[in-house]
Order: structure tokens, then sequence, then C-alpha cells
């Protein structure tokens, strides 16, 4: 074979490996793209929604999440707990799968430990680094974790984990800066942080707005590497009129630092949290019972007792257990067909002017604002049926009410206003 056979013989077979090459690493792409898919779409599906916020008593809190990649390792989320609120937002170490998928590990771990009993800042990061670094290893990452809890009860909220500063505006236009530095330890660095945890306890007063958030806003960088830095972060949260809800404070800051950074290329997930508190308690009284109507009748002869007991009004009391008892029967009777188990619970919030009741139950999904008013006009005694007219009074003797449903609970927000004249009690 000569010269020019042999190396025709060599390009053939080095095209041959090339295409197959090509074809490996086109379906590799297509398997990892997939894959990266797959995580991204479970992170955005466990992200607290708009409507889950809203549906929290008392408190203005939005989020913001946006990942540098197809999938990031940014984390934040929000769970109403008997014991209180409790905020979370970490940073993983780079971003992609791995940083993705221990996102969603820690997103588990957190609500579990909630649904297992009470809050306790120490016991949870103890807890978190241990399953942080115990996946990592078994991953075989070097993925790490830098992590804040917030918990908001009684207008204070306790700060816990080591992340970034936590920046409170107050309602007279100043601003605090809390550093967390020694509030703990980054996640999955070592075996055991317990030397590090600790807690800073913060009053947190009527107009009040607190603002977390990762690395990614005050290391965005422009194209000549310059970051964006703290400075330029409480800067422009200070320009945030105090009145502004809290998704103002958000797109303020998202805004100016897109203007910053201009054209570069965003390099970090970047994620914002705020929380503001509007001047209405969410403590009070708080009963359980099981979704059968006779224990509906016994909660409504407690209810009645301890909103004696806050001074509210005989009249107004009466009107409230008219609503209460429209409102719980049907729940037991559409959320609970062919009488499956379940649980209802009842806030109380008595406060100076208005009284805030929250109804919160694990049944069907049972909208009471659904149904359309009813037809009032005629003779109720010449109708078959009168359908709905329970609901629609129950609608305009309170003064509010508002229904949303999460994953898994139906919540109703009912606020009941003092009347003008006065009431003995």
């Amino acid at each position: 074979m000569n010269r020019v056979a042999v190396e025709g013989a060599i390009r053939g077979r080095a095209q041959v490996e090339i295409k197959r090459l090509n074809e490996q690493l086109t379906r590799e792409n297509v398997r990892m793209s997939s894959e990266l898919e797959v995580t991204q779409r479970l992170q955005k599906m466990i992200l607290p929604c708009d409507e889950d916020l809203r549906a929290i008593a008392g408190l203005d809190i939005s989020g913001h999440m946006e990942a540098a990649t197809e999938v990031g390792g940014d984390y934040f989320d929000v769970v109403a707990h008997h014991d209180g609120i409790v905020l979370g937002i970490g940073d993983v170490t780079g971003h992609g799968l791995e940083s993705g998928v221990l996102a969603i590990m820690v997103q588990t771990a957190i609500r579990t430990l909630l649904a297992s009993g009470r809050y306790e800042s120490r016991k949870f990061l103890e807890v978190l680094n241990r399953v942080v670094y115990d996946n990592s290893h078994r991953m075989k990452s070097d993925r790490s974790l830098t992590l804040s809890l917030l918990h908001y009860q009684d207008r204070f909220v306790t700060i816990s984990g080591q992340h970034e500063e936590i920046l409170i505006m107050r309602s007279d236009g100043s601003l605090e800066r809390h550093d967390t530095i020694d509030l703990g330890f980054p996640l999955g660095l070592e075996r055991d942080i317990s030397p590090f945890i600790a807690e800073a306890r913060v009053p947190l007063g009527p107009g009040d707005v607190m603002v977390a958030y990762t690395d990614g806003i005050t290391e965005a960088s422009d194209d000549e590497q310059r970051m964006y830095g703290i400075e330029r972060t409480v800067e422009s949260l200070a320009q945030v009129p105090p009145t502004a809800p809290t998704a103002g404070y958000i797109e303020r800051l998202l805004g100016d630092v897109d203007r910053f950074v201009a054209e570069a290329a965003q390099a970090d997930d970047i994620t914002v949290l705020a929380l503001t508190w509007h001047g209405t308690t969410v403590s009070g009284s708080e009963l359980r019972i099981a979704s059968q109507l006779a224990d509906v009748f016994g909660a409504l002869d407690r209810c009645d007792n301890l909103l004696q007991e806050a001074g509210v009004p005989a009249a107004l009391r009466s009107d409230m257990r008219l609503v209460l008892e429209e409102l719980m029967v049907n729940t037991v009777e559409y959320g609970y067909p062919d009488g499956r188990a379940g649980q209802i619970r009842i806030l109380l919030q008595p406060q100076p002017d208005v009284v805030v009741v929250e109804l919160i139950d694990d049944g069907l999904a049972f909208d009471p604002l659904h149904p359309p008013e009813p037809d009032l006009t005629g003779d109720l005694a010449d109708r078959e049926q009168v359908g709905g007219l329970g609901i629609h009074l129950a609608r305009t003797i309170a003064s509010e009410m508002r229904y949303t449903r999460n994953a898994h609970d139906n919540h109703l927000l009912l606020r009941f206003i003092y009347p003008n004249q006065d009431s003995s009690s």
C-alpha cells in the first residue's frame, strides 16, 4: 500500500472516530441538559409563591431568586409555623447541578425539622450541618453553605447562622447593619459546628423593613471588575420610601444592581428576601380541633370565652360566632367528604379596634368567596333552594375575608372591626 493510500485510510478512520465522539458528546449534552432542566424545575417549584407569602397575616414578605446558570446554588424559604415565621436564606458554594441539588436538600431538611416540632435554631443548624456534611462527602463534592435562619415572633426577629449582613430600615429613616459572622459557621466544612452557633435578637417595629441577600448582590461586578459592594446596597435601600411595600425594596435594589453591571454577564446567583411588620400582632390564642361537627360547636364556645376574656364586645362576639359557625360547618361538610379525618386550626388575635381570625384546614380545596352572591329578590318561601345565603351572610358581616390555598391547606383570614357604639361585654 502506497503512502497516499495509508494516509487516506488514517484520515478515514479519524473521521469515523471524530463523528462517533461528536455523536457521543451530543447525547451527553442532551442528557445533561435534561437533568439540569429537571433540577431547575424542582428548584422553582419549591420556592414560596406570592400567594403563600400573602397568606401570612400581619406581615408583608417578598422574595426573589435569579440563578446565574440554569441551576442556582442560592436558597430561600418562608415557613409559617405555630412558633412564628421562619425565614431561611443561604448560598451554596459555586452554582450548577451539584449546588442546586444541595440547596434542595437544605430546603427539604428545614421543612422536615419544622414539621417535627418546635423551632430551635441551635438544633436546626447542628442537624443541617450534618446533612450537608454527610451528603457532600457522599457526592464526593467539596460544596459548603452559608445560611441564616430568621425567626419572627411577637415583634422580634432572632437571627442565627453565618451568612451576609442582615439590614433593617427603621420607619424613622435610620438603617442598621447586623453582622452574622459570629452567629455560626459555614455548613458542610466541619462535622460539628455547635461551638460556633449563636443568636442575635432584634426588635421589629411597625413599618420597619428587614432585608437579607446573598453575595450575588454585593459581589456583582461591572466590566472593569468593580464590585457593587455593601455600601451601594445600603445606599440603594435607603432611597426607598418608608411606606413602600417590601417588593419595592427588592425592585429598587435589583434595578440599581442591573444598572451598575450594565453589559457585564451575571457571574453569581442573586437572592433577596424582605419582610416588614404592619403593626398588627400575629400572637394570640390557637385552637386545634378534629374535622367533626361536634368539635366545631365545642370550639365555638371556647372561642366565645376567649374573646370575652379579651374584652371583645358582646355584639361583635355574636356576629363572629355566626360567621365562624357557617364557615367551619361548610369546611367540615365540603372539605372532608365521607367523614375523612383532618384538622382545623383557629387562630384568634384580639386587638384594640379589630379582631383577626385565621381558619386553617387540611381538607379539600374550598373557597367560600367563590360561590356567587345569591338572588335575594322575591319571597324566600317561593324558592325551592336557598343555596349560598349562609356564606353571603358571613361575607356581609365580616369586615374583611381573604382566602388562599397552598400545597396542603386552606387558609381563610377574617377581620372583624369593633362597632362604633359601645357595647357591654
